[in-house]
C-alpha cells in the first residue's frame, strides 16, 4: 500500500504537532510513504527554507520520502479533475497522481477540496482531534 503524504501533514510533521509522529511513523509500518513534486514545492515556499540549517533539515526530511511523478497522462487526468470538481489547479495534480499510482491513499486534512473525488482513496488523520488543541499544540 502507498500513501500520499500531503503538505498539509507534513507541515504538521516538521512544526512537531501534537500525535503527527506517531501517525506518520504508524503508516511507515504499513506501507510505502510518497509526496509529489508539488508537495516539495509547496514546502520549499516556506520562509524558514532560507535559513541554510533548517533547508538541510527539511531536504533530510523529505529525501525519506518516494517522490511520485507528473507525466502526460497524470496531467490530462488533473486536468479532467479540475475541470469535474473545480479544486485549485495544485490540489488537482495531487489527486490525479494519487488516483494513477494504484493502491495509493492521499493522506489530507484537506476534505473540502479532495472528499468529492469519488476515484480517490482518501485518509484523514484524527491526531488534531485527540488532542483539541490545533495545530500549534506540541509534545
Amino acid at each position: 500500500m502507498k500513501y500520499l503524504i500531503d503538505t498539509d501533514i507534513l507541515i504538521d510533521i516538521l512544526r512537531g504537532v501534537r500525535g503527527s509522529k506517531e501517525f506518520i511513523l504508524d503508516l511507515w509500518n504499513k506501507g510505502e510513504l510518497c509526496v509529489t513534486l508539488i508537495n516539495i514545492m509547496e514546502i520549499m515556499s516556506g520562509k524558514e527554507t532560507r535559513v541554510r540549517e533548517k533547508r538541510e533539515k527539511i531536504m533530510e526530511f523529505l529525501n525519506e520520502f518516494t517522490v511520485l511523478d507528473f507525466n502526460k497522462e497524470r496531467a490530462v487526468l488533473a486536468g479532467e479533475i479540475r475541470r469535474d470538481y473545480g479544486i485549485p489547479f495544485a490540489d488537482a495534480i495531487i489527486a490525479a497522481i494519487a488516483i494513477s499510482s494504484g493502491e495509493c491513499t492521499l493522506v489530507t486534512y484537506n476534505e473540502r477540496h479532495f472528499r468529492k473525488i469519488k476515484e480517490l482513496n482518501l485518509l484523514v488523520p484524527k491526531y488534531r482531534q485527540k488532542y483539541r488543541h490545533g495545530e500549534n499544540d506540541k509534545k
